[in-house]
C-alpha cells in the first residue's frame, strides 16, 4: 500500500484564509467562515460574510469546486477542531478566512472527494483531538502535526468506489435524521394536542 502525506506538494497545495485587509488596494469579497461549516462535512452559504480584503491576496485564495477548506482554529468543549468541508459552489466567487486552510488536490491520481472522506472519517472519530491545542476555550490545530497524517493512495476506481459509498451512507444518514426531528417534534406537539382536545381550547385561527 503506498501512502502519501498531506505536505506533498505533489499532490496538494495547501494556502492560508484570508485576514481583514489594510491596503489601500482593498475589495469586498464573499469569505466562508467556521460558522458556515455543516456536521455533514458541507457548507452553508445562508449566512456568508462579505469582508474587505487585500486584493493581491484574494487573487490567490478564490475557491474552485472540490476545494477541501480545513478548519485549524475554533472548535467548542465537545467538538475538536479540524473539521473539513468540501466546496461545491461557484468557481472564483468565495474565499475563506484566516480560520481556514484550502487544500487543493493537484494531481490526477487523487480524487478530491476521495481525499475529504478520509479527512473527514479522521475528524467524526476523534483522529484529531490529540492534534491540537486548546487555549481560552479556542482550539488550534498543530499543522505540523495534521500535515504529516498519510492517506492510502489506491487506484481511482477503488477512490470512485469509496466515493459513492460515502456518499450513499451520508445520504441515508441525512434521512434518518430528518425522519427523527419530525418524530420528535410530533412528540412534542402531543401535549399541547392533548390538552386542546381535554378543555377544548379554541385554535388561535378561530
Amino acid at each position: 500500500m503506498i501512502y502519501i502525506k498531506l505536505n506533498d506538494k505533489k499532490y496538494f497545495h495547501t494556502i492560508n484564509g484570508l485576514w481583514t485587509g489594510k491596503s489601500e488596494k482593498r475589495v469586498s469579497c464573499a469569505v466562508l467562515r467556521n460558522t458556515n461549516f455543516r456536521n455533514d462535512g458541507k457548507l452553508s452559504f445562508d449566512d456568508v460574510a462579505q469582508i474587505d480584503v487585500d486584493a493581491p491576496e484574494l487573487s490567490k485564495k478564490l475557491l474552485k469546486r472540490n476545494d477541501i477548506l480545513l478548519e485549524k482554529s475554533g472548535g467548542g468543549p465537545n467538538t475538536p477542531v479540524g473539521r473539513v468541508a468540501l466546496f461545491t459552489g461557484e468557481d472564483n466567487k468565495y474565499s475563506f478566512s484566516n480560520f481556514c486552510s484550502r487544500i487543493r488536490v493537484i494531481n490526477d491520481e487523487l480524487l478530491p472527494e476521495y481525499a475529504f472522506y478520509f479527512l473527514f472519517g479522521l475528524h467524526i472519530n476523534g483522529k484529531t483531538e490529540k492534534l491540537q491545542t486548546n487555549t481560552t476555550n479556542i482550539r488550534n490545530l498543530i499543522g505540523r502535526k495534521y500535515f504529516a497524517l498519510k492517506i492510502p493512495l489506491i487506484s481511482v476506481n477503488e477512490q470512485l468506489s469509496l466515493i459513492n459509498h460515502f456518499q450513499s451512507a451520508l445520504d441515508r444518514v441525512q434521512i434518518m435524521q430528518a425522519a427523527a426531528v419530525k418524530q420528535v417534534q410530533s412528540i412534542q406537539a402531543l401535549p399541547a394536542a392533548y390538552f386542546r382536545e381535554v378543555f377544548n381550547f379554541a385554535s388561535e385561527e378561530n
